[in-house]
């Protein structure tokens, strides 16, 4: 599964990346391994930033979005909105999929 991070206004470190990584770690082992993650990151201002995760899951856009002025907790919250919406449709098509069984 390929992850994308994007960041505008400030530099993209290796933690910040890693972090992104353990946060998604679960999503991502329920997602088919054809799905692209991508997580975009912007500064708002002197101290706001912006989390946006998207991703299209089985014909679905999914996104989860954090805004607040801790990059870390808002890559947490955008994590935490993007996870249910994508669970719902990965469970949504499997029961599609047994239906037709």
């Amino acid at each position: 599964m390929l992850v994308h991070v994007t960041s505008e206004d400030f530099p993209l470190t290796d933690a910040i990346r890693n972090f992104i990584d353990e946060q998604l770690g679960q999503v991502k082992t329920r997602l088919p391994d054809s799905a692209r993650i991508d997580v975009f990151l912007k500064k708002d201002g002197p101290r706001d930033f912006r989390v946006i995760i998207k991703s299209h899951v089985f014909d679905h856009e999914v996104q989860g979005e954090g805004y607040g002025g801790d990059l870390y907790q808002d890559i947490r919250l955008a994590k935490q909105d993007f996870d249910q919406p994508a669970h719902n449709c990965v469970e949504k098509f499997r029961s599609k999929r047994h239906a037709g069984d």
